[in-house]
């Protein structure tokens, strides 16, 4: 029977801890995963896009150009705190300039750190308000568009290659055959099917001697049936043909074929 496959949209950041607790059988991850916990198959890099307002110089590029970081040298790049693409990364490799802050004023301050978008969904809105640019993957982009933005892929950044993961130590049967099934491999294959847990082997044992009784029920089935019961036809007949032996004839008479056997008359 077919297991349904539930997908489920979660935040970035708790996606981990969901896995760990065992909300989620398996999710997909960008890497680099914690290799002590989980393990994961890379299934594709993903393009990088920048994220600007409708009526930007950027906008005026066919979807299928890429943008360049100097096409958006000279805007602010906000980045959010569930950034999937920066972290780690120098300073310098950053499109675009340093938030600062500013004096109540409304001079600049370069002292002051401006608080950044809580989330990528907000930083997009803050995009939308004519606040600057944000970079991030293709797909989060796509996930919340708006109206009053739009987005172009972006040369000489960095890419995210998305994983499918899952807690290395309790996985499931159901989730070790999804494994299978993203590796590749069938029921077939040369690497087998995937290792089973110890209740599972005892339910493979159990398939296995039941299976075996009733084979060697059906086969005393067929070795029974063999033997003709009484009143079969061939009892009838061996009955018949003792019938026809145990009748004489008249000592000289040859009956002919068809012909009635005369009847034996007592003498008076």
């Amino acid at each position: 029977m077919d297991t349904p496959l539930e997908l489920i949209q979660v935040p970035a950041a708790d996606a981990t801890q969901l896995l760990t607790n065992g909300a989620l059988d398996a999710a997909l991850l960008r890497l680099p995963v914690d290799t002590a916990t989980f393990s994961a198959i890379p299934l594709y890099t993903e393009d990088t896009v920048v994220v600007v307002h409708r009526d930007h110089i950027v906008a005026a590029l066919e979807d299928s150009e890429e943008a360049s970081t100097d096409d958006v040298a000279e805007e602010t790049l906000w980045i959010p705190l569930d950034d999937v693409l920066w972290s780690g990364a120098p300073e310098s490799r950053r499109p675009g300039r340093t938030p600062v802050g500013y004096r109540d004023d409304g001079t600049a301050d370069p002292s002051i750190t401006p608080t950044p978008p809580t989330s990528t969904e907000e930083a997009i809105a803050w995009v939308g308000n004519g606040a600057g640019i944000t970079v991030v993957p293709m797909s989060l982009a796509r996930l919340h568009r708006r109206k009053d933005v739009t987005y172009r892929r972006l040369t000489d950044v960095p890419t995210s290659r998305v994983a499918l993961a899952w807690v290395t130590d309790t996985h499931t049967d159901l989730t070790e055959e999804m494994i299978g099934i993203v590796r590749g491999r069938t029921a077939h294959s040369s690497r087998g099917a995937a290792t089973s847990s110890p209740q599972a082997e005892d339910r493979k044992q159990a398939t296995k001697k039941t299976t075996s009784a009733e084979r060697k029920a059906k086969q005393g089935d067929k070795r029974s049936g063999s033997a003709r019961a009484p009143g079969s036809r061939g009892t009838q007949q061996s009955r018949s043909t003792k019938q026809a032996h145990g009748t004489k004839l008249p000592r000289g008479t040859k009956p002919s074929r068809g012909s009635k056997q005369p009847r034996r008359t007592k003498r008076t």
